[in-house]
């Protein structure tokens, strides 16, 4: 009679051990790309601690490990520079995205696309840093 107390929690870790790893092998074969909101155009500058404003992003593939420049259309708008900033993210195929400080409005749109946001820099710290920090967690 005790194998069925135990029986739903062995089928639940043998359901989670299947998902991880078919996560994992999904994750080697899969680009993922990294979104850095930053003050400059390199690897060196520092992470922008403004989403909506900020001068350029960023976009690492790791798989490629390769780095795409982008000038922020939204840094001079008027309004919607947020919402702007969103939509080049998800239009470039960001899996990540690494600010300092994002609105409401855009936090909602990103976790729409499944972008996962990483935000609350407490430090400055460069864009390879930052790179770093994420793809580590991958």
């Amino acid at each position: 009679m005790r194998i069925y107390v135990y029986l739903p929690v062995i089928l639940l870790f043998l359901i989670i051990s299947f998902q991880i790893a078919a996560g994992s092998e999904l994750q080697d074969e899969e680009r993922t790309i990294i979104a850095i909101t930053s003050n400059g155009t390199s690897l060196d500058s520092e992470v922008s601690q403004t989403f909506g404003r900020c001068q350029y992003i960023l976009f690492y593939d790791c798989k490629e490990e390769t780095l795409t420049v982008m000038e922020n259309p939204g840094v001079e708008m008027r309004s919607g520079a947020g919402r702007n900033a969103a939509e080049l993210v998800i239009n470039h195929g960001a899996d990540y995205v690494i600010t300092g400080n994002v609105g409401g409005n855009v936090k909602s749109r990103l976790k729409e696309a499944e972008v996962q946001l990483v935000t609350g820099l407490t430090k400055a710290i460069t864009v390879k840093e930052a790179i770093e920090m994420v793809h580590s967690g991958l």
